[in-house]
């Protein structure tokens, strides 16, 4: 395949995912470019400051290069937000690397100001849409609290933040390892390695043996989108995010050849907090970059 073709196939798939997000009601929203470097420091810090790209104006202001897109939405929908509201986008992050300016292509969604389960398996399901002219994806769907209320109820955070770790990377002779010097509930720990497995056995098997209150009601969360969702989907309580603003739900989504996600996603009501509003959130974004690998593969 030539060059040529290769824009010509990749345009297709933008064509069709921008459709997509159209014929779902999301309206087309173009990302600052800028984000003002105080702010990013004070509010976001979601990538380290010397992975950022720097601007500086000729009166001496330092802004960032989009460094992100889910933060800075969340800035201008806080000033003109209306009840509901479906965005979407089509645009690039920059990072700053060793070897120099990097750009990534990102198509996503975000959807604001409901809460409900049906707005969370609406959303899920878009994102199964967007991975369709792929026949061999999987979506992986869990939920933050099950994984964060079980450390958070028996673990120093020093040492929560390793175990979780372990666990997303199902580590469990690291896990073990661990698990041997901490003075944790033989429950506890079982259930650690439950999840740090590869086969965590059905959502039922999770409800044996420890479970907090906020453990169940995600368990309970999870189980309610198991009973309305069918095709590439698998479920995972240990799965979590390196973005922080995610809370509750979660999705990841791969494709045949890539080792790592194509698409993420989640629930992040509590960004708000950081704008002076609340309101609710959650989106996912393409790694288009990702996409054209295996579309040109």
């Amino acid at each position: 395949m030539n060059r040529l073709e290769s824009i010509i196939k990749e345009n297709k798939e933008r064509d069709r995912l921008m459709k997509v997000f159209k014929d779902h009601g999301f309206i087309k929203y173009e990302v600052p470019y800028f984000h003002k470097f105080q702010d990013y420091v004070c509010r976001d810090g979601r990538l380290a400051l010397d992975q950022t790209v720097k601007v500086f104006s000729n009166m001496g202001g330092v802004h960032l290069l989009r460094p992100d897109v889910s933060c800075m939405l969340m800035e201008e929908v806080s000033s003109f937000y209306r009840d509901p509201l479906k965005l979407f986008y089509d645009t690039e992050t920059f990072e700053n690397h060793e070897k120099g300016l990097r750009t990534y292509e990102k198509i996503g969604g975000e959807y604001y100001g409901d809460s409900s389960f049906q707005a969370d398996l609406d959303m899920i399901k878009l994102g199964l849409e967007t991975l369709s002219s792929f026949p061999e994806h999987l979506l992986v769907v869990g939920n933050s609290r099950y994984l964060d209320s079980l450390l958070e109820e028996n673990v120093h955070k020093d040492k929560g933040s390793l175990i979780r770790e372990l666990v997303r990377q199902k580590q469990v002779k690291s896990l073990e390892d661990i698990l041997e010097t901490e003075p944790l509930d033989l429950g506890v720990k079982e259930k650690l390695l439950l999840l740090a497995g590869i086969d965590q056995g059905g959502l039922e098997d999770l409800r044996q043996g420890y479970n907090t209150s906020e453990m169940l009601d995600a368990l309970d969360q999870v189980a309610r989108l198991s009973k309305n969702l069918s095709g590439r989907v698998s479920f995972d309580l240990s799965l979590v995010s390196h973005l922080d603003y995610y809370h509750g739900l979660i999705f990841k989504g791969y494709l045949k050849g890539q080792s790592k996600p194509v698409l993420k996603g989640g629930r992040y009501d509590k960004l708000s907090h950081d704008y002076g509003v609340s309101l609710e959130a959650l989106g996912f974004s393409l790694d288009f970059d990702r996409i054209k690998e295996v579309l040109n593969d």
